[in-house]
């Protein structure tokens, strides 16, 4: 299913947002118990009325004693744009998805629907910035049963007795890539004349095939539920990386990264690297400050 959305804004002309739904279904045998009238004996039964499985231990895995039916669902939303670029041509770019998934397992004593999982992903094309969004969400209330998180058969939050999802997960990550080129030089172009009709010498910069430096951003914000002093709180993690290359000659090249933790306010690490191509192997030499 897809829709299109006329738009008159700067560039851009139209818009169009593409739904995709579908359902699987996945059924996995008990095989303790007769399956269509027979038993497997995959399973052996002991004197201690313990099962033991024949296959445990070995290549193919131990062979499935719960019964499965469950039902898999997934929304795929994509976000497509068109506008018109400095050449007056036409262009066509994804700038963002949006995926849904749960799964419902019908033979299960509790807890049939699973936590929902959604995952958003953007790209500007113009400045090479990605973000990637991560989060999951449920609608069980969850407890600490001494060493883990356990969810149970009970809705945490309802409207009007329908259950509303609740914020389990979140992971946000973003990145920028910039780069740049050596000037070699100019040229001069014809004489034109500017809105103020006198003339002016047009240059038009040279720059070098091979890039002169190049920056990495990346920012990753992190934040999860987990049991912190007998109480099930949020884990908070937030860190700022960036690596930076400059190409000081034609062979020689250094490169700093470093890696900054928000929440601590600390710096996790911090390198430079020197890099130098000799004939049939390369030279590197790291320093950690």
């Amino acid at each position: 299913v897809y829709g299109i959305i006329p738009l008159d804004f700067g560039n851009l002309s139209a818009m169009k947002h593409i739904v995709s739904p579908s359902i699987g279904f996945t059924y996995r045998p008990d095989f303790t118990k007769a399956f269509l009238g027979k038993m497997p004996n995959y399973m052996i039964k002991g004197y201690d009325n313990q099962y033991y499985d024949s296959f445990a231990g070995s290549n193919v895995g131990s062979t499935p004693n719960l019964l499965k039916q469950e039902y898999q669902f997934t929304l795929q939303n994509l976000f497509y744009i068109k506008y018109i670029d400095e050449k007056d041509e036409i262009m066509k770019e994804q700038i963002l998805s949006w995926n849904l998934q749960a799964n419902y397992n019908a033979a299960a004593d509790s807890t049939h629907l699973s936590s929902i999982t959604s995952k958003i992903n953007t790209k500007i094309p113009k400045i090479n910035l990605d973000l990637s969004i991560k989060s999951t969400h449920d609608i069980y209330e969850r407890i600490n049963n001494g060493t883990s998180i356990t969810r149970i058969n009970k809705f945490k939050n309802t409207y009007y007795n329908f259950p509303l999802p609740y914020l389990t997960q979140l992971s946000v990550s973003t990145s920028l890539n910039l780069s740049g080129k050596a000037i070699v030089g100019f040229i001069d172009s014809s004489e034109v004349f500017n809105d103020n009709n006198s003339l002016f010498d047009k240059h038009t910069i040279v720059s070098s095939d091979k890039k002169l430096w190049t920056l990495n951003l990346g920012i990753n914000y992190n934040l999860n539920q987990k049991i912190i002093n007998s109480l099930i709180d949020w884990e908070e993690k937030f860190n700022i990386s960036s690596s930076l290359k400059i190409n000081l000659t034609k062979n020689w090249e250094i490169r700093y990264s470093n890696t900054f933790d928000v929440v601590n306010q600390e710096i996790v690490n911090n390198t430079f690297t020197f890099k130098r191509p000799l004939h049939c192997w390369d030279f590197n030499f790291i320093w950690w400050p």
